[in-house]
């Protein structure tokens, strides 16, 4: 890359940019991943004879984790300008809330999408029931199945490699600690 001071900020520079990049690009994926998800669910919502609530499973999952953001986000803007640490705590806790119960119910909600989806799919492509559902709200629907369940592995290993990382760093320091007080008196003793 660059020599000297000015190329490694240059380099940081590039590489800061490229994760925003990277952070932009996801947040449009998943904005228009919602918006598909909402127009489908509208679009097909008295078209599916065999599991109507396949285009509702796809209207909600769009909306839901939307909704459950945006308490997140008032909840935390409303103790920014807030003083007092009683209120702040109980915004924390209400935002805890938040996101354990919009976790919990997304887990809930995929289980369900893949049996409503399971049920419906096979029939479709399979069997030749083209008054069930229409193919492309069942193979949307599938391909949003695959991917909530994709995004919920990502979720669970990020989490605990993070515990991971967070037990080992603590043990690492404290054992960091000790090795450096073994040295030094090592070195005390050493002629």
């Amino acid at each position: 890359m660059g020599s000297g001071k000015g190329g490694a900020e240059k380099s940081a520079v590039c590489g800061m940019c490229g994760v925003l990049l990277l952070i932009f690009l996801l947040i449009v994926i998943i904005c228009g991943l919602g918006l598909a998800k909402l127009i489908i669910g509208a679009v097909y919502i008295e078209n599916c004879s065999s599991q109507p609530k396949l285009p509702v499973w796809l209207i909600v999952n769009a909306c839901i984790p939307t909704f459950l953001s945006g308490l997140s986000f008032i909840f935390k803007n409303y103790t920014k300008g807030k003083n007092r640490k009683k209120s702040r705590s109980s915004a924390e806790n209400v935002i805890r809330i938040i996101s354990i119960t919009s976790f919990l119910f997304n887990f809930a909600w995929v289980i369900v999408g893949s049996y409503w989806v399971s049920t419906v799919w096979s029939r479709v492509k399979y069997d030749s029931c083209n008054t069930c559902c229409s193919g492309i709200l069942t193979d949307f629907a599938l391909s949003m199945v695959i991917m909530d369940w994709l995004w919920l592995i990502v979720f669970f290993v990020l989490i605990i490699s993070s515990m991971f990382v967070a037990a080992n760093s603590s043990t690492t320091i404290g054992q960091n600690q000790d090795s450096v007080f073994f040295i030094k008196i090592e070195r005390t003793q050493v002629p």
